[in-house]
């Protein structure tokens, strides 16, 4: 079983500017429609689970054994830990700042991971590396994305209504943005939670 949650986020406009304006509504509708994907993302990450929550990858995942003191070694001990119980390992999720400190590690004679010139592609081991905001420094998820599936009930849906509060009589409009959806982990043991440095 998974949870299916409602997701929303909303914002208030006057009338009179959305009538001034109109390509005004369609980037409000843009950054409603962006505000309600982030939410998705952290939900994905790190949805606890809890009453009409998404359970997130990190609330499902089983705890890598690494023993390497480097970052991108932890990460591929865990990649093969994956393959070492038959699994497919296809992703890896990095907060920004855990990827630059990985591609800017430097050996004597110049950068390990490309050159900040011509950086390498985002993967590791030859695994494609995710970059989210949304996972905590010093946290990575390494998987196997077959194992996963986000179900999707209802896509990214906008309504706008002055019916909400003292709209009508301050001549508001709730501008409102929301999607349906979870989050199914077939395997936790095809999600693994790597502790970085």
């Amino acid at each position: 079983s998974a949870n299916i949650s409602t997701i929303a986020h909303y914002t208030k406009a006057s009338l009179q500017v959305l009538s001034d304006a109109p390509a005004l509504m369609q980037q409000v509708n843009n950054l409603l429609a962006y505000g309600v994907l982030d939410k998705l993302e952290n939900e994905l990450i790190n949805g606890a689970g809890t009453a009409g929550r998404i359970s997130g990858l990190l609330t499902q995942a089983t705890a890598a054994t690494t023993g390497a003191t480097a970052n991108a070694d932890k990460i591929g001990q865990a990649k093969t830990q994956l393959e070492a119980a038959g699994w497919q390992p296809g992703m890896i999720v990095l907060n920004p700042t855990n990827w630059f400190n990985i591609m800017s590690e430097r050996l004597a004679n110049g950068y390990v991971l490309g050159s900040p010139r011509d950086p390498a592609p985002a993967s590791l081991w030859g695994v494609p590396v995710v970059i989210s905001p949304s996972i905590a420094l010093n946290t990575a998820l390494v998987l196997d994305p077959q194992q996963t599936a986000l179900l999707q009930r209802q896509q990214v849906t906008m309504a706008a209504s002055r019916e909400d509060g003292a709209n009508f009589t301050t001549n508001m409009v709730t501008i409102l943005a929301e999607l349906r959806a979870g989050l199914a982990v077939f395997a936790p043991a095809a999600v693994l939670k790597v502790t970085l440095a």
